[in-house]
C-alpha cells in the first residue's frame, strides 16, 4: 500500500492462451480485467446498420468522432489516469499457441496462433518498450509483429506493424456471410498492417491483399449489405485475379464507442459501397481519368473519335483489359437541340461526297466509303452545286426564270436553313456513336468483343448534354 509492482525478465515457454467474443459480443478479457460494464460502454462488436454506414465518397478515409449511437446517452468520455506503478521487465515468449473465438458471429469463427516466439518489453511509464513477435497462423501463414509501445503511462502510446503472408480465407466465411450474404469458396489474404496511438489518437493503414478470392454460395442474412458484391470484386481484381487496397482508419480511442474492429469493417463496407456506387470513380483513380471514365463526350452532329475522346478510351481499355470479370455497356446519345446544327453539316457533307462516289463509279472505278472520301476545292464546290440544284425549296432566280448561281456559302446556308433532320436521323447518330467507341475499344484498345455491349440509342437530352456515349459495367 499503495500498490506497485516490479519484475524483471520473464520467460514464457510452451504457454497457451483462449481469447474468446462472448454471444454479446464482448472480448473476455474484459469481463476478467474490469468486471461487468454497463452495455451502454461495453465494447462492441460491429454490426451492420440498416442504413448506409457511410457515404461512398469517404473510401479514402474513416474518421471515429466521440458520442453516443443515436437513442443513447453519451458516456463520459475517459480522463487521463495516473502513470500505472508496474514495471515489467522483457516478457520472451517461446513455443506459444493462442486460440482465438468468436461466439458473437454464427457459425463461429476460430483462429489458431500457434509458434510464437518473440518478446516485448520493458515495460515501464515513461519508457517505451520494443515489441518483436513471430508465429504461424491455422499452422501455415506465417505472422510477423514488430514496433513499440507504452501502455502504462497517462496516455497509451503504440507504434506497432504487423505482416501476414497466405492466410487460407474459407475460413472467414462467418463473416462474409453475415456482412456480405456470401460464403467464400477460394481465396489466401495477406496483410501489411501500422497502427499509432498518441495523445489519445489512432491513426493506421491496413494494407490488404487478397489472392484469387471466389464467393461460394448466398447466404440468408438480414445483416447483409445490400450491393452485388461480385460486380465490387469485379472491379477490384485485376487481370491475375488479385485485389490489392489501402485502408485508412483514425479515431479517438477516448470515445466510448471506439471499436477498432468496428472502424476497419466500416472502411471495408465503405469501399464495396464506392466501388458499386461509384465504379467509374474508382477504376479512375486505378487507372486516371475520374469520374469522367464513365462518358465520352461529341462535338456538335459529329461522330468520329476525337483525339480528346481517343485519351479517355485508352484509360477506359487499359481498366477493362486489367479487370477481366467486368463488361461495358455503350449508350450512345444525340440530342435534338445540341445536335442539330452541326448534324446538318454532317449531312451535307456526306450528300455531297455521295456524289462524287456516284461519278467515280460512273466512270468504272470501285466505290469507296464516304468517310474515305477526299474533296479538293474544286471538286467540293462542284458536287455542291449538283445537291444545291437538285434539293426541293425555292431558290432565288435570275432574270430569266432560271436558277441563279451562288457563292458556296450562300449554297451552303441555304441547303442548311432548309434541310429537315427527323427522329429517325437522330437516332441513327446516337448509334453510330456508341458503334464507333465500341470498335474503337475492341480495336484499338484490345478489349474483347464480347465483353462490350451497344444498347438501344436515346434521344433527348436530360439534366446532361445529349451529345456523348454513356457507359456503364455489368
Amino acid at each position: 500500500e499503495p500498490f506497485h509492482l516490479k519484475l524483471d525478465d520473464v520467460r514464457l515457454q510452451r504457454f497457451f492462451a483462449r481469447l474468446l467474443v462472448t454471444p454479446d459480443g464482448e472480448l473476455q478479457l474484459d469481463r476478467l480485467l474490469r468486471g461487468d460494464k454497463p452495455k451502454a460502454v461495453a465494447a462492441q462488436a460491429p454490426e451492420t446498420p440498416a442504413e448506409p454506414m457511410v457515404s461512398a465518397s469517404d473510401v479514402q478515409a474513416t474518421t471515429v468522432t466521440p458520442g453516443a449511437r443515436e437513442g443513447e446517452q453519451s458516456a463520459p468520455v475517459a480522463r487521463k489516469s495516473e502513470p500505472l506503478p508496474v514495471a515489467l521487465g522483457r516478457f520472451t515468449l517461446d513455443g506459444g499457441t493462442v486460440i482465438f473465438n468468436d461466439q458473437f458471429i454464427k457459425l463461429n469463427y476460430t483462429a489458431n496462433l500457434s509458434q510464437l516466439k518473440g518478446s516485448v518489453g520493458p515495460l515501464e511509464a515513461g519508457k517505451r518498450g520494443k515489441l518483436l513477435i513471430q508465429g504461424k497462423v491455422d499452422k501455415t501463414a506465417p505472422i510477423n509483429i514488430t514496433g513499440e509501445l507504452e501502455p502504462f503511462s497517462q496516455e497509451l502510446f503504440l507504434d506497432v506493424k504487423a505482416q501476414a503472408r497466405g492466410i487460407d480465407m474459407p475460413a472467414f466465411s462467418p463473416y462474409s456471410g453475415r456482412y456480405l450474404g456470401y460464403n467464400i469458396k477460394k481465396g489466401k489474404l495477406s496483410v501489411d498492417v501500422h497502427y499509432q496511438v498518441e495523445k489519445g489518437m489512432l491513426q493506421a493503414t491496413n494494407r490488404i491483399f487478397l489472392d484469387q478470392l471466389t464467393m461460394g454460395d448466398k447466404v440468408d442474412s438480414p445483416d447483409a449489405l445490400s450491393v452485388p458484391i461480385n460486380l465490387a470484386l469485379a472491379l477490384l481484381k485485376n487481370s491475375k485475379g488479385e485485389i490489392d487496397i489501402e485502408l485508412p482508419v483514425s479515431g479517438s480511442i477516448n470515445d466510448p464507442q471506439f471499436s477498432i474492429g468496428g472502424i476497419v469493417f466500416k472502411a471495408i463496407m465503405n469501399l464495396l459501397l464506392k466501388a458499386v456506387t461509384s465504379p467509374f470513380t474508382l477504376l479512375g483513380s486505378m487507372f486516371g481519368g475520374g469520374e469522367e471514365l464513365s462518358y465520352v463526350e461529341f462535338a456538335s452532329g459529329a461522330m468520329a473519335i476525337s483525339p480528346e475522346t481517343e485519351q479517355r478510351l485508352q484509360q477506359l481499355s487499359k481498366a477493362l483489359v486489367d479487370r477481366p470479370a467486368l463488361t461495358l455497356e455503350v449508350t450512345g446519345h444525340a440530342d435534338p437541340v445540341q445536335d442539330t446544327e452541326g448534324y446538318r453539316k454532317v449531312l451535307l457533307e456526306r450528300q455531297v461526297k455521295s456524289r462524287k462516289v456516284a461519278a467515280d463509279v460512273a466512270r468504272g472505278k470501285a466505290a469507296v466509303r464516304l468517310g474515305e472520301v477526299q474533296l479538293t476545292a474544286e471538286e467540293y464546290e462542284k458536287y455542291l452545286t449538283q445537291v444545291y440544284k437538285d434539293a426541293k425549296f425555292d431558290k432565288p432566280r435570275n432574270m430569266i426564270g432560271l436558277t441563279k448561281g451562288l457563292p458556296v456559302p450562300d449554297m451552303e446556308k441555304l441547303l442548311l436553313d432548309h434541310m429537315q433532320v427527323s427522329e429517325d436521323d437522330y437516332r441513327n447518330l446516337a448509334r453510330l456513336r456508341a458503334q464507333g467507341v465500341r470498335d474503337w475499344l475492341v480495336n484499338t484498345g484490345n478489349v474483347p468483343q464480347e465483353r462490350v455491349f451497344v444498347l438501344e440509342p436515346q434521344v433527348g437530352g436530360g439534366e446532361e448534354p445529349g451529345n456523348r456515349a454513356v457507359f456503364s459495367l455489368r
